[in-house]
């Protein structure tokens, strides 16, 4: 019964340290994705190719 309370207590530790590992992830994720969004649409800074319109796809009879 003692192996599995170790067993249990160490399960619990790992998973303790995964959860804060993944919530810092998270956050870090978070931040750097508002911060980009902040630079394309707050400065009008876009990279995006501008494309012409596209041609008609069929022409129209006098």
């Amino acid at each position: 019964m003692s192996a599995l309370l170790r067993f249990a207590t160490v399960m619990d530790w790992i998973s303790e340290k995964f959860g804060k590992l993944a919530g810092y992830a998270v956050l870090f994720a978070t931040l750097i994705l508002a911060g980009n969004a902040l630079i394309r649409c707050g400065f009008d800074f876009n990279n995006a190719p501008t494309k012409p319109a596209p041609p008609p796809a069929y022409e129209t009879a006098p």
